[in-house]
């Protein structure tokens, strides 16, 4: 969540450079092969609360954090700083994966191995979304926090890029028409395949269900 604060003199220094990563471009986390304009519109469905300014333009990521097989559909968050106490976060204790809203695990809380768990992986984004914010998965910056567009689950297996919006914009794959590349937490790269059974998807998504 963007917190921008507005001073005497209009958008205080903090307020702009959050604006100006919002459009801050990293190559690293890009697909190449993906279309698509690096500075792509933002949804008019989501505004970021207590900004200055909405940005018209944002950047985009191709890859996104593996929350495992439990969706925990956390919220966006408190409405104001002095409802962070009161407001009702998720339950980190049911989360599988590696991070989530407000949280993450160390690498001793990976139970089934570092070889063996997803850590990030390339995320299934609809065409209609290439160059629009029609994908609720791919219409925000990479630098939000936990939302869709940062965050997948193993609940579903991965699937190609293709014309059909929800309920696939949860889901790990890729525009490549085998499979998604996934990292895994020691640090390993893999072509996951489009045809991986869904059981065993699952399994490299939950950091602990000792598979």
């Amino acid at each position: 969540m963007f917190e921008i604060t507005r001073g005497a003199e209009g958008i205080t220094t903090s307020g702009k450079s959050l604006l100006q990563l919002a459009q801050t471009l990293t190559s690293s986390i890009r697909c190449p092969s993906r279309p698509g304009s690096a500075l792509q519109p933002q949804t008019s469905e989501v505004r970021y609360r207590m900004v200055a300014q909405q940005p018209q333009t944002v950047a985009r990521t191709d890859y996104a954090i593996n929350e495992g097989d439990w969706i925990s559909d956390s919220g966006s968050g408190p409405p104001s700083l002095s409802a962070v106490t009161s407001y009702a976060w998720i339950d980190p204790l049911r989360v599988t994966g590696v991070s989530w809203q407000r949280g993450s695990t160390a690498f001793r809380g990976v139970i089934d191995g570092l070889t063996a768990t997803y850590l990030v992986g390339e995320k299934r984004v609809s065409h209609l979304g290439y160059d629009s914010g029609q994908d609720r998965g791919h219409d925000q910056a990479p630098y939000t926090g936990a939302d869709l567009d940062t965050t997948r689950w193993v609940t579903e297996p991965p699937s190609p890029d293709s014309k059909t919006l929800e309920p696939l914009e949860r889901r790990f794959g890729s525009v490549h028409s085998s499979g998604c590349n996934m990292l895994f937490c020691d640090g390993s790269v893999k072509m996951i395949g489009y045809s991986i059974h869904p059981d065993v998807h699952r399994q490299h998504g939950n950091r602990h269900d000792d598979r």
